[in-house]
């Protein structure tokens, strides 16, 4: 995944799944200054220590950690995507990629 996004170099990456912030991380460190990630989070617990660890990770990108279902945020994120990473329910897959498609 960090090889890619430093291939890439996408200005704007959506994550679904943040878990504790490690993957926001390392996309992130690839990134150039500026860009930004939106990371959504179901649980509540997770997404504040995915937050912390962001914080101290002391990146040069803006990362926005959102907190809640990733169906319901995903209609909500304005502007343009240049990367999607999924990780998060399998089963619901197919229902991100529709919902992030447009």
């Amino acid at each position: 995944m960090a090889r890619i996004v430093r291939k890439v170099k996408p200005q704007r990456i959506l994550e679904i799944g943040t878990f504790v912030g490690y993957s926001a991380i390392m996309m992130g460190k690839e990134l150039e200054e500026g860009a930004e990630i939106v990371t959504i989070e179901i649980d509540p617990d997770e997404a504040e220590m995915a937050k912390e660890n962001i914080s101290m990770a002391d990146l040069n990108v803006n990362v926005r950690v959102l907190r809640g279902d990733a169906l319901e945020h995903i209609p909500t994120v304005e502007g343009g995507i240049d990367m999607v990473f999924l990780d998060a329910d399998k089963s619901e897959y197919l229902e991100y990629l529709r919902l992030v498609e447009r």
